[in-house]
């Protein structure tokens, strides 16, 4: 009886260590802090993937390193999601001396959005336009533009170049710092992107002003159109568009979960919320980004 007992009791051990404790959860990572735009997205797909599912999806929000620990800590995971921008699953993985993966780590699921980087300056600066700044960027010595991004480095170096000037980019750890160094007239030019909700409320404050925006066509705000730095100089788009990423796998759990969650995307509600967190609407195509970034990869070393 002791025998069978101590057997009974193996069995049920090996089997729980074989077995994991959440076979049904998955994670979501994500470089956004909790309650920003793509925080959102991600706690409605996690919502609509439960009740759609009954898939549990946790999120992740890791906005350390610029995006790299989200994206390594994606993949040490079996099977997890991953929302990040053009900079981490197209420009970044470029440089593959100095990160940890490349494409082939991925398997997209969606793009989710574009949301563009908006060109500023501070509200008393001598520069309203984007033709003043082609005009005074050679004169600027304080290190003309100030990005937290890498996406948003990639537009600075762009703009440099398109315009024949040796004008440092200067790197701050998030975006909030470069609003506050530009606003206190530390660097003259910020670069963030157009969903950066402190960017509009500085516009709005009288603090910052909008010089341009990066992207294929004007951006419109409150009924103001915003002029494409694009329209004006001949300069590749540097999107800083979102995606869906899953860990590459083909095995039964992959597929449901890649299929859980592609089904939700056609859900109205958080159709709405990608409309207002990437107002610029979806790219059509992961091979677009991957051949601009191919293209130029000298902008982004």
């Amino acid at each position: 009886m002791l025998k069978k007992y101590l057997l009974t009791l193996m069995i049920t051990f090996a089997t729980a260590v074989a077995m994991p404790v959440f076979a049904n959860e998955y994670r979501i990572f994500l470089n956004n802090p909790v309650g920003s735009g793509p925080d959102q997205v991600a706690r409605k797909i996690s919502q609509l993937v439960k009740e759609q599912s009954g898939i549990n999806l946790l999120v992740i929000n890791n906005p350390a390193g610029n995006g790299l620990v989200a994206a390594t800590e994606f993949k040490k995971e079996r099977l997890a999601l991953l929302i990040a921008n053009t900079s981490q699953l197209a420009y970044l993985p470029l440089q593959l001396d100095v990160l940890p993966y490349q494409l082939t780590d991925f398997d997209i699921v969606a793009p989710l959005g574009v949301n563009g980087s908006v060109f500023f300056t501070r509200e008393n600066s001598s520069m309203t336009k984007i033709d003043d700044l082609v005009k005074i960027l050679p004169t600027l010595s304080k290190g003309a533009f100030g990005v937290a991004a890498a996406d948003s480095a990639a537009n600075a170096k762009a703009f440099v170049k398109i315009t024949n000037t040796n004008v440092p980019v200067v790197n701050f750890k998030n975006l909030n710092d470069v609003i506050v160094n530009v606003i206190g007239g530390h660097v003259d030019v910020g670069i963030v992107p157009m969903s950066n909700t402190a960017i509009w409320n500085s516009v709005d404050a009288k603090k910052v002003r909008i010089l341009g925006v990066v992207n294929n066509k004007p951006f419109v705000k409150d009924g103001q159109t915003y002029p494409s730095i694009n329209q004006t100089f001949n300069i590749p788009a540097f999107y800083s568009g979102a995606w869906l990423a899953i860990t590459p796998g083909d095995t039964k759990e992959h597929q449901q979960l890649k299929s859980a969650v592609s089904l939700v995307l056609r859900d109205r509600e958080l159709q709405d919320l990608l409309k207002e967190t990437y107002p610029l609407g979806p790219i059509s195509t992961l091979e677009s980004i991957i051949n601009t970034a191919n293209k130029h990869k000298d902008l982004i070393k």
